[in-house]
């Protein structure tokens, strides 16, 4: 921070504290690097008094997540051995339950991958390329039915779970968490390398959860986080460390970042306790699904096929020096086409389309089209 820089920010205001639903609202919308920044110092502070099961040698990190996938799939096969047995749905007993939980969820769901947009201002960093490639996966490539966050509100919409930004605020902890780190990736890259870590162990994302979910007829395929995504983090602290000065900081920053999961509401859990104050005794026969109910919702369960996508070239070309050329666009997706094609290199034109692959962004229009032109100009040799 420059002299200046220090003497302003000391002579502003302190921005005022706002709620994590209040932050969530806000980032969702626009970038407040100040207030996002703000928000992450405070959550990191509680989330130093949280345990951390992350291995304090970074070489033991890759033996670890094999561990910890394997331990997964010893759960999830004991799960199905209980149910072929006869044991009642553990976490939902009745489809009521399972929507109290998508409307819990909601938040995190619809900032999926958000943290990760941290890293694409430095899209040609080697280091970030696992990295970059992971966001890429999170928002489709550019492609509708491939986003996630579009996919995560046809689930709510169709599940009927359109109040859910009236919840308390520690449903929103999460969320805000995501949003925040998508703004400070330069500041935090630690903590956002830590938070990745630990996504797959997130209650969202238990595949006995998804296997309640499809149970009763609701589409479940969204909770699975892309595929390589922990190996990806991995490669990517493996490069990053060696250039840290301080790499013991380095590391107790990431741990810290791996931490922030537990902070906020455990949707599922909360859903279970609203469903007892609410109807206490409920058993797994409440709230029957339908046939036509069933019908209905299984036909939005079906992972969507990964239909082969042709993006069209990006033919460069000059536009004349005459302004009212460029005045003769009129619409934002032309103009976009338009400044791409005419970028001087092909990283200008990364660069621009990068800073409208913004959470706020990359699932309307604009943030599609960018989406697709920049995932196949990254798969070209620079």
């Amino acid at each position: 921070m420059t002299t200046i820089e220090h003497v302003r920010r000391g002579a502003s205001a302190a921005p005022p504290v706002l709620t994590a639903r209040q932050l969530y609202l806000l980032l969702r919308e626009q970038n407040d690097r100040e207030q996002a920044r703000s928000f992450l110092e405070r959550s990191l502070e509680q989330a130093a008094a949280l345990p951390c099961d992350l291995p304090a040698v970074p070489d033991q990190w890759a033996q670890w997540l094999m561990e910890r996938s394997r331990e997964r799939e010893l759960q999830q096969q004991r799960y199905r051995d209980t149910r072929t047995a006869g044991t009642p749905r553990r976490y939902f007993a009745s489809r009521n339950e399972a929507r109290r939980f998508l409307c819990n969820a909601a938040p995190a769901m619809l900032a999926e991958g958000a943290w990760l947009y941290g890293v694409m201002p430095h899209w040609d960093v080697d280091a970030l390329q696992p990295m970059v490639r992971i966001y890429l996966e999170y928002v489709g490539k550019g492609v509708p039915d491939w986003n996630r966050v579009l996919r995560a509100r046809q689930l709510l919409a169709v599940q009927g779970c359109v109040q859910w930004q009236e919840q308390e605020d520690e449903h929103f902890v999460q969320g805000a968490l995501r949003l925040a780190l998508s703004c400070c990736g330069d500041a935090m890259l630690p903590e956002l390398l830590g938070y990745q870590l630990g996504v797959a162990n997130q209650p969202l994302y238990r595949p006995s959860v998804a296997d309640e979910l499809h149970e009763l007829g609701i589409a479940s395929y969204l909770l699975a986080p892309p595929a390589a995504a922990d190996e990806a983090v991995i490669e990517c602290l493996r490069q990053l460390l060696p250039h840290m000065q301080d790499q013991d900081s380095f590391l107790q920053r990431v741990c810290l970042g791996y931490s922030l999961h537990g902070l906020g509401a455990e949707p599922v859990a909360a859903a279970q306790e609203a469903s007892a104050a609410v109807t206490p005794g409920a058993s797994a026969a409440a709230s029957p699904v339908t046939p036509a109910e069933a019908v209905a919702d299984q036909s939005q369960d079906t992972e969507p096929r990964r239909r082969e996508h042709n993006p069209r070239a990006v033919i460069r070309h000059e536009f004349p020096a005459d302004e009212h050329a460029w005045e003769s666009i009129d619409n934002e997706l032309g103009l976009l086409e338009a400044q791409v094609a005419s970028s001087p290199t092909q990283e200008d034109a990364m660069a621009l389309l990068a800073s409208r692959l913004t959470p706020a962004l990359h699932h309307v229009p604009l943030g599609l089209m960018a989406g697709r032109i920049f995932s196949q100009l990254y798969e070209e040799p620079r």
